[in-house]
């Protein structure tokens, strides 16, 4: 797509911890629960007048792993990609901020966190493939959707 240019991504945040320092690496070694988090992100940097719109793309992750009671590790991440979009209508903006421009930013995502755990003496957290046209669809659907309650004060 000639109209849509990734001119940079990068990492916004990163935080990763050891709540339990070296204890840590003594407990038994048990497959730990992992829970994770998403959330995306888009907004307008730009609009200096001309056909190009240049948007932000965040990705953020939030991971936790524990070992029965025991935390082995917290990390938090936002990573973002600055996207400049020309002659495109508004609804399909919406779409490629949403879904294309994550698609390209997730492999890099991935990667990094894989690094990271490894890097940080645990196996390498793979994140699966997320289908970011499903969640598009689901977020377009509730938004169309009625209140439950139409209640007025």
């Amino acid at each position: 797509m000639s109209n849509i240019k990734v001119i940079s991504q990068y990492i916004n945040n990163l935080d990763f911890s050891l709540p339990n320092g070296a204890s840590t690496f003594i407990s038994e070694n048990s497959k730990p629960d992992i829970n994770l988090a998403i959330d995306l992100d888009a907004k307008k940097i730009t609009n200096n007048n001309s056909k190009e719109n240049i948007f932000e793309v965040i990705l953020k992750i939030k991971a936790e792993a524990k070992n029965k009671d025991l935390n082995l590790f917290h990390l938090q991440i936002s990573y973002s990609g600055l996207f400049s979009l020309e002659d495109i209508d508004e609804e399909m903006t919406q779409q490629i901020l949403l879904v294309y421009c994550p698609n390209l930013l997730f492999p890099f995502l991935r990667r990094i966190i894989a690094n990271i755990t490894s890097d940080a003496g645990f196996p390498s957290l793979m994140l699966d493939l997320i289908d970011f046209n499903t969640l598009y669809q689901k977020r377009k659907n509730i938004a169309k959707s009625e209140p439950i309650n139409n209640t007025k004060n």
